[in-house]
């Protein structure tokens, strides 16, 4: 039973971070609880994998729960960013319609704007400053040591990267819709989840004009030396970017 509890805790912490699925390892978390408090109870050997069963269940409900939380504001902010973005589409004058001498409908086919073009990548450690006056500073990585609770990629080296974030636009921006993905010497890397480490979490309440954060990310990287992170502060009101090594 001890082991069963742990076992159960040990996998619903794993399963916390993941979309959807962190539900059901909230009830593994719960059960892993009950099953540890049973085990100690009863006095039976592994008293200490029973205790650590129960320890390691708590932990993981407590990461369900926070992650829901994240997962919700997360959800909340970018349908607020799409309504407001709709509603300034429908705003905006429509075009005029397609005749015999215009049959682009407004202008020439020369006129029709190109797809704007992302922007050129910047070294770690070097901000990029949006026009709005948000800017965002990713650093080099350097070399992380998970612990034994993280989920890790394999067949890699572990690193992590310090962002920060200076609000200098005029309204709030929240935190929780920031995103970055990273690949290595061509392949995608895997980021960590982390709950038992020293790793600065990002906030969940939104920066007032004028604050700044820092936290951190951490990604198991095929070659640290070829590390190439696209962030995305918001997908609908701010265009992604690339950092990598000068």
């Amino acid at each position: 039973m001890p082991i069963t509890a742990l076992v159960l805790a040990c996998v619903a912490l794993l399963l916390s971070w993941v979309p959807l699925v962190n539900y059901a390892a909230g009830l593994l978390a719960l059960a892993a609880v009950v099953v540890g408090v049973v085990a100690l109870v009863k006095a039976r050997p592994g008293r200490g994998m029973a205790i650590a069963g129960a320890v390691v269940g708590v932990v993981a409900v407590a990461s369900v729960v926070v992650s829901h939380v994240v997962y919700s504001r997360a959800l909340t902010e970018f349908v607020r960013q799409v309504e407001e973005s709709a509603e300034a589409a429908d705003d905006a004058p429509w075009p005029a319609g397609p005749t015999e001498e215009d049959p682009w409908g407004s202008g020439s086919e020369d006129d029709v704007a190109p797809l704007p073009e992302e922007p050129a990548p910047v070294g770690f450690g070097e901000p990029f400053v949006y026009a709005d006056g948000l800017e965002v500073t990713v650093a080099a990585p350097t070399p992380y040591e998970p612990s034994p609770y993280a989920s890790t990629g394999e067949g890699g080296q572990h690193v992590r990267f310090a962002v920060t974030i200076a609000n200098g636009t005029t309204g709030e921006y929240n935190p929780v819709v920031f995103f970055t993905s990273v690949t290595s010497a061509g392949t995608a890397a895997t980021e960590i989840i982390d709950f038992g480490s020293d790793l600065a979490r990002a906030p969940l309440e939104p920066l007032a004009p004028g604050e700044m954060v820092t936290f951190e990310v951490a990604y198991t990287v095929a070659d640290p030396a070829s590390v190439v992170m696209r962030v995305e502060p918001n997908v609908v009101t701010h265009e992604a970017f690339t950092v990598e090594a000068g």
